[in-house]
């Protein structure tokens, strides 16, 4: 599902049942955000879930955070060209501790230090690993 076509702010009940969602370029506020933690934190389906080229701040990470740590299907998550940050990357992370299907995360453009980066490929490298074993 492209976003693009999806109302007025292009969030809504369509998404729950979506395996794919694209809301690159959307200009999302925290009110979205919000919303779109929601929506993947109930969506059995989803997968792949692309929030690039937005607005999103590291406080607004959390969302993210809470939904990562119940979705159980989402691989992949694009977050590259955010203002997300290493204090978002560290919330984040946190998510990691009881995620193990997320296996790709795009962070690049958030001014994340080469640490905190390191710590979130390690984490995205446990759950690949774990995907093998499956």
């Amino acid at each position: 599902i492209n976003a693009e076509y999806m109302g007025s702010s292009g969030i809504n009940a369509e998404y729950m049942g979506s395996s794919g969602i694209n809301a690159e370029y959307m200009g999302l506020n925290r009110n979205d955000m919000k919303i779109i933690g929601e929506i993947f934190e109930a969506n059995k389906k989803l997968v792949k879930l692309n929030l690039s080229h937005n607005f999103i701040q590291w406080r607004d990470a959390e969302a993210i955070s809470k939904a990562l740590r119940v979705n159980t299907t989402l691989k992949e998550l694009d977050l590259s060209y955010n203002e997300i940050k290493s204090e978002g990357a560290k919330i984040l992370t946190e998510a990691f501790k009881v995620n193990n299907t997320l296996t790709k995360l795009g962070l690049a453009g958030n001014g994340i230090d080469a640490d905190d980066i390191k710590t979130v490929n390690l984490m995205l490298e446990r759950n690949k690993e774990t995907e093998d074993e499956i």
